[in-house]
């Protein structure tokens, strides 16, 4: 049913991305003996090359399994790891060759669902049972993929395990972004994620043979570096957030006791349009993290009830002793639940928080836009106020130019030396003047009376537009919109 996609994957996968790529292995092995009052664990790490890849699956070479110890000759379970780095988010890749994929699909008998599971950005997880050919009511392996939400600030890694139920034996694949390298794109982390795994599986030891030992390992793993994500990034980010909005007093911030900071001040328009513009965007980058991590937590918390149901399903097929500790893989899968929803709850809680300081940002920036406003009214007032000035200066000297330009014509002789000072083609002027004065004055009206039909019938337009919404012309518009995706 998953050959399909899983050739699909297959081919669109990235292989063998860097010649120096390595792989990192970890094998463990439980014995007991009637010698030993505790059992006897064996365990070796490493990395390998892609040519030595082959050689380790089938214990040739160098990497023939330890022997046991002097008596401790009772087997009990054994783990066989291999963790391979991611190294671009598109397409997906390993840090193995396409046929050393296949060599270790094989050996670890992995699920046909692992690459197309792998290749899921927004988290899946199964589980599935291998029935023996002779006998098609008896399961004899067990396995479980599972995918992380694509999210490189935590862990995007991917698990698929088999657990063969004759030999007590779990083989697992684990791969993701920042496995084996330590991202500079997230320097928050002091380790690697092969190392804290790495750390979990050996002081597990005493597990090593339950089926669901490593798919419980790394949900709790993810989990711890949520929580810390959480409480100490995501949180910083929004108390600075807070800071600059300046007008939060919860929390850490209620020690505070100046006033509400005028984040306006003195600045120019441009000023407070380019922090407003830098703080908007960090408020919304802020809330587009915190989605994708509540969708995140959200996952965690189906995960772990899955690995509950997984964890009874399975009870048949898992060891019962563990020399004591069989009650230990329920209790940190209760753990994870437990911790999953109070993290899923705290995530949601800080996206309440950041629509309630987005709904404070738009306050203020209707604020700050009244204050400019106003800043610009009281500008535009002054500008009024001189124009006011000058054009009450113009009509104060206005008559005295007119009276200073017609007696400067010749139409007037001052100096005549009979008593006639007006010249007999003086009606000349008015003839002319009065006719011309009052064609501008109609040409204008009509001009008027134009442009005033043509805004009212826009109005009118508009308006029908709104009221009517079914308008020809807006479903074409809406039409062409709509081809555009």
């Amino acid at each position: 049913m998953f050959q399909p996609k899983r050739e699909e994957v297959l081919d669109d996968s990235k292989w063998m991305v860097r010649p120096d790529d390595v792989v990192q292995y970890m094998e463990g092995w439980i014995y007991s003996g009637a010698n030993y009052s505790e059992p006897v664990h064996l365990h070796r790490t490493g990395f390998l090359q892609d040519s030595e890849i082959s050689e380790w699956l089938r214990h040739g070479g160098i990497y023939v399994p330890p022997a046991p110890n002097p008596g401790a000759n009772l087997h009990h379970g054994t783990v066989r790891l291999l963790i391979c780095e991611r190294l671009y988010y598109d397409p997906l890749s390993f840090s193995m060759s396409r046929e050393s994929y296949l060599n270790v699909e094989r050996a670890f008998n992995l699920s046909p669902a692992t690459l197309p599971s792998f290749s899921v950005d927004s988290g899946i997880y199964s589980q599935y049972k291998t029935y023996d050919r002779d006998d098609p009511s008896k399961v004899t392996q067990l396995s479980v993929v599972m995918k992380f939400p694509q999210k490189f600030q935590l862990a995007n890694y991917g698990l698929s395990i088999t657990y063969d139920i004759l030999t007590a034996t779990t083989t697992a694949l684990i791969h993701g972004t920042g496995a084996l390298i330590r991202s500079a794109d997230c320097s928050f982390w002091k380790k690697n994620q092969s190392e804290g795994i790495l750390e979990l599986i050996q002081s597990s030891s005493a597990l090593w043979p339950h089926p669901i030992l490593l798919p419980t390992l790394l949900l709790n793993h993810h989990l711890s570096r949520m929580e810390r994500f959480s409480f100490t990034v995501l949180s910083a980010k929004l108390m600075g957030i807070q800071d600059q909005l300046g007008v939060s007093r919860a929390g850490r911030l209620s020690g505070k006791t100046e006033r509400v900071k005028d984040i306006v001040g003195n600045q120019t328009i441009n000023q407070v349009k380019l922090n407003m513009r830098d703080l908007t965007s960090d408020m919304s980058s802020l809330a587009s993290d915190i989605a994708w991590f509540s969708h995140t937590s959200q996952w965690q918390c189906d995960c772990a009830e899955f690995l509950d149901k997984v964890t009874s399903d399975w009870s048949d097929f898992a060891p019962q002793n563990l020399f004591g500790r069989s009650n230990e893989i329920r209790e940190w899968i209760g753990y994870a639940i437990a911790s999953a929803k109070t993290l899923n709850s705290y995530n949601n809680n800080f996206g309440d928080v950041i629509r309630s300081e987005l709904s404070v940002l738009y306050s203020l920036v209707a604020q700050i836009d009244n204050r400019l406003n106003a800043k610009m009214s009281a500008s535009t007032s002054r500008d009024s106020t001189a124009m006011k000035t000058l054009a009450f200066i113009t009509t104060l000297f206005l008559p005295g130019t007119f009276v200073a330009t017609l007696f400067s014509m010749d139409m007037f002789d001052w100096r005549a030396s009979d008593s006639r000072v007006v010249s007999s083609k003086f009606w000349i002027y008015w003839a002319i003047t009065i006719p011309l004065t009052c064609f501008v004055a109609t040409i204008w009206s009509f001009w008027w009376k134009w442009e005033k039909r043509n805004f009212d019938a826009d109005v009118r337009q508009e308006i029908e537009n709104i009221d009517h919404p079914q308008n020809p012309n807006i479903l074409i518009s809406a039409n062409k919109y709509k081809s555009l995706y």
